[in-house]
């Protein structure tokens, strides 16, 4: 049992508020782990229900916690930030240099025939053309949060020889294949859930998803690659910001 400072001019709810941020901090609770019910941070604390319910609001509007109707209080997981800078745009690159813990799975890997969607991507005349096709799953915290699907022109077909898991494709390009991605641009929409997708993202089949597709160019605006993401938005937020380098 531990009891908070009744005599210090800090409200009750404000120094709960602090505890669990320190809590999440020293990793007590991680990332989307479940924290304790009201009932038993009260026990734990010696609060009010009421004390409790102001400190995970606090809590809720500063985005480190989230209700979920049914199930409890989680921790938040953190904001992915698209940087308008592309040496900084990886997935992977951006996650470690914020010591969060992602697992990114390979589903499939294979040269295909190309695809009529992608002719006019890849400003492709032969129809009969192949292209490198990577489907993944990316992971934060242990939680599908992303299902992506890469397109690559033909001449980059040795990166699906190799071991594609955790690894970031910018990173493999520069460093196996010598190309440097220089520009992008992304569409939005929303799309539901399929029940593949569904099933690998843990959604029910009809979840609203985040669908971000990403064209990729090199400093003579040719297509590198062009990537689909399938977003789970309470998992993983998509945010975009631009700065002057």
């Amino acid at each position: 049992m531990e009891s908070l400072e009744t005599n210090d001019v800090t409200p009750l709810y404000i120094q709960l508020a602090e505890k669990i941020r320190t809590l999440i901090k020293d990793g007590t609770w991680s990332q989307g782990e479940q924290i304790l019910p009201e009932s038993a941070l009260c026990r734990t604390y010696q609060v009010s229900r009421i004390t409790v319910r102001k400190a995970i609001d606090l809590l809720v509007d500063e985005k480190v916690l989230q209700r979920k109707q049914g199930k409890g209080t989680f921790v938040t997981y953190p904001d992915f930030f698209e940087k308008s800078c592309v040496r900084d745009h990886s997935f992977t690159a951006s996650l470690i240099g914020r010591h969060i813990a992602f697992h990114t799975t390979v589903i499939r890997q294979s040269l295909e025939t190309i695809d009529r969607s992608l002719i006019t991507r890849f400003s492709i005349k032969n129809k009969s053309e192949l292209y490198g096709c990577i489907v993944r799953i990316r992971s934060l915290a242990g939680e599908p949060a992303v299902y992506e699907t890469d397109y690559l022109p033909e001449r980059f077909h040795q990166l699906l020889d190799l071991n594609l898991n955790n690894q970031s494709l910018f990173g493999l390009l520069h460093e196996k294949m010598g190309v440097e991605p220089v520009n992008f641009y992304d569409d939005f929409h929303i799309v539901s859930a399929s029940p593949y997708v569904a099933e690998l993202l843990h959604v029910d089949v009809g979840h609203p998803l985040l669908s971000v597709a990403q064209t990729v160019l090199d400093a003579n605006l040719e297509v590198i690659y062009y990537n689909e993401q399938l977003i789970k938005t309470e998992t993983y937020t998509y945010s975009v910001r631009s700065y002057q380098d």
